[in-house]
C-alpha cells in the first residue's frame, strides 16, 4: 500500500512538473506572438498614416496646380480683354497661389522640388505682373509678346507640378503595397493565435482529465 501511495505521489509530482513546463511554455509562446501582433498592428497603424499624408499631399498637388490655372487666367484674360474684374480677380488668386504653395512646401519632404516650382512660378508672376500693371493691354505688342512667354512658363510649371504628383502617386502604390503585406501577415498571426487557443485547449483537457483519474 505504500508502495502503491508512493507511486501516486511521484505520478502526481510528473503531472504537476508537466502543468509547471507547459504553463511556462505557454506563457512564452503567447508572448512572442503577442508581440509579433503589436508589432504588426503597430506597423499597420503607422503604414496608415503615412497613407493620409501621401493622399493629403495628392490632393495638395491638385489644389496647387489649380489655383495657377486660375491664376494665369486672370492675367490672360485681362491683357485679352482689359476688364477690370481681371484685374481683382488676378490679386485673390497670386494670394491662393502663394496659401497653396506654403502648404506644400510644408508637407512636401523633398524642399527642392517645390523650391524648383517657386523659381518657376517666380517667371510667371514677373510676366503677368507686367501684363497687369499695363492700363491699356488690348492690342499692345509687348504684352502679347509676355502672354506667349506665359504661356510656355505655364506648360513648364505644370509639367513641374505633374511630376511631383506622379512621384506622390507611386509612392502612394508603395504605402498601399506595404500594406497589404501587413494585412496579409495579421491574417497569418490571426490564424496562428486561434489553432494555438485550441491545441492549449486540448492539451489542458487532456492533462486535467488524467489528474482526475489518477
Amino acid at each position: 500500500e505504500n508502495v502503491w501511495s508512493l507511486e501516486k505521489e511521484g505520478l502526481g509530482m510528473t503531472l504537476r512538473q508537466k502543468m509547471i513546463f507547459f504553463t511556462l511554455a505557454f506563457l512564452a509562446t503567447a508572448a512572442v506572438l503577442g508581440v509579433g501582433a503589436v508589432y504588426i498592428f503597430g506597423g499597420l497603424d503607422e503604414n496608415l498614416d503615412i497613407l493620409s499624408k501621401e493622399v493629403y499631399n495628392l490632393k495638395l498637388h491638385r489644389d496647387l496646380r489649380s489655383s495657377i490655372v486660375k491664376f494665369v487666367g486672370s492675367a490672360r484674360e485681362w491683357g485679352l480683354t482689359g476688364e477690370d474684374k481681371y484685374r481683382r480677380q488676378y490679386r485673390e488668386d497670386l494670394d491662393e497661389v502663394n496659401e497653396k504653395f506654403e502648404r506644400v512646401y510644408e508637407s512636401t519632404p523633398d524642399k527642392s522640388d517645390v523650391e524648383r516650382l517657386g523659381r518657376s512660378f517666380t517667371e510667371i508672376k514677373r510676366d503677368a505682373e507686367i501684363i497687369i500693371k499695363s492700363e491699356m493691354p488690348v492690342g499692345d505688342m509687348h504684352v502679347l509678346a509676355l502672354m506667349r512667354a506665359l504661356d510656355v512658363e505655364y506648360e513648364t510649371i505644370l509639367e513641374r507640378i505633374d511630376e511631383l504628383h506622379w512621384r506622390s502617386i507611386e509612392s502612394t502604390m508603395q504605402v498601399v503595397s506595404v500594406g497589404a503585406r501587413l494585412r496579409s501577415n495579421m491574417l497569418y498571426y490571426l490564424f496562428l493565435l486561434i489553432a494555438f487557443a485550441l491545441l492549449t485547449t486540448g492539451f489542458l483537457v487532456i492533462v486535467m482529465r488524467r489528474i482526475i483519474e489518477e
